[in-house]
């Protein structure tokens, strides 16, 4: 099921500023993504959105101390990690994200990426 976490009077502004949003469920499922972030990761928005967000992570570990963060403190900001795109390449990016405790969701932000 899709939300619309981005409320659309946001949703222009998103696509503004560069980077990669993504909404996620507790259970790390995308919820919504917006078209940087799916050009990103070279993923389809119907393909992200049948997708959880593990299968994006190079270091299961990383991703494990990355949840624990933010379910820990909330917010995660400039969290180095390696990334897989669709075609298999890796890249690192920085993290950012919030738990939106009333949605029951995370925030996603990758800041950039360096290939």
């Amino acid at each position: 099921m899709v939300h619309d976490i981005f409320p659309t009077s946001s949703s222009n502004l998103l696509g503004l500023m560069g980077c990669g949003y993504a909404a996620l469920n507790l259970h790390g499922h995308f919820l919504e993504i917006n078209a940087e972030f799916k050009q990103m990761f070279g993923y389809s928005r119907c393909a992200l959105l049948l997708m959880n967000m593990d299968e994006l992570w190079a270091d299961k570990d990383a991703e494990v101390s990355w949840m624990r963060q933010v379910r820990e403190q909330g917010v995660v900001r400039h969290y180095a990690a390696e990334m897989k795109h669709q075609n298999g390449d890796l890249v690192l990016v920085l993290l950012n994200a919030q738990y939106l405790r009333e949605q029951q969701a995370y925030m996603l932000c990758v800041l950039w990426i360096i290939t």
